[in-house]
């Protein structure tokens, strides 16, 4: 199962399953800074029949829970319903035999994970298709409280500089986006823009770790093993045991 595109009501999101290093936010991690973020997780499940809905609400910072997230919350799970994964037992089943890649593998019973993004919202979906068992916990993230938090638990900078390789042109790197912005200069580009980004960098204490851990993030990913910097030699380059399911290559 690939990433999909909805539209449902006034939010649109993204939908796909959770890579290896997301599974962990389906759970309740109440001793984790990240938990900062999370506005809340739903528990649901389809009755004995596997037809019914049954949901409870447990809040964890009712300070984050605004009307724009409890709106998008609504949406995604309604879409989810109408299309799929939470429209009874069966449906969910069918789901996940069509997403090995959802599999979370440290589970003694069969349990899968996706991500649902918004671009104000990210929810972590955990899966359990057996009867007797709550079938679903659905997390909801505050995004920017969510990137700030693991930004500040990897040790990234709010920002960084890179280039294009093919064109040469300058870009700003945003902890959390999934864009390069393109870094405004007058007049024609400099020969060799890479001393211009490397300059910038370095008179912001920026490291070439950091900087490779921010293209790798910006480019595949926040939540996968090379959009941290622990995971760089001191010249940028991936260490070859940190690499997961997805192998992140890149140029420089």
């Amino acid at each position: 199962m690939n990433e999909k595109t909805y539209m449902y009501g006034t939010t649109q999101f993204t939908f796909g399953p959770a890579t290896e290093e997301e599974q962990g936010f389906c759970f309740s991690r109440e001793d984790d800074p990240i938990d900062s973020a999370c506005v809340g997780h739903l528990r649901g499940d389809f009755g004995t029949l596997g037809k019914r809905f049954y949901t409870s609400w447990f809040p964890h910072n009712n300070a984050l829970k605004t009307q724009t997230v409890v709106t998008q919350l609504d949406d995604v799970v309604n879409a989810l319903r109408k299309e799929g994964i939470l429209t009874d037992r069966s449906s969910m089943q069918h789901v996940l035999a069509r997403s090995p890649q959802a599999v979370i593998q440290t589970q003694y019973r069969p349990e899968s994970a996706f991500r649902a993004e918004t671009e104000q919202t990210l929810f972590f979906l955990r899966c359990i298709p057996q009867k007797g068992d709550y079938n679903f916990y659905l997390y909801v993230y505050d995004k920017a409280q969510f990137y700030n938090v693991q930004r500040e638990q990897k040790q990234m900078p709010r920002i960084c500089w890179s280039r294009r390789k093919h064109t040469g042109e300058i870009v700003e790197l945003h902890y959390g986006a999934t864009q390069a912005e393109l870094f405004p200069m007058e007049g024609a580009l400099p020969q060799n823009t890479q001393q211009i980004v490397d300059a910038m960098n370095r008179d912001n204490e920026i490291s070439k770790a950091q900087v490779a851990a921010m293209e790798a993030g910006c480019l595949f990913g926040w939540n996968i093993p090379a959009a941290d910097p622990k995971n760089y030699d001191a010249d940028g380059k991936l260490l070859s045991h940190s690499k997961s399911r997805r192998e992140v290559v890149y140029e420089r």
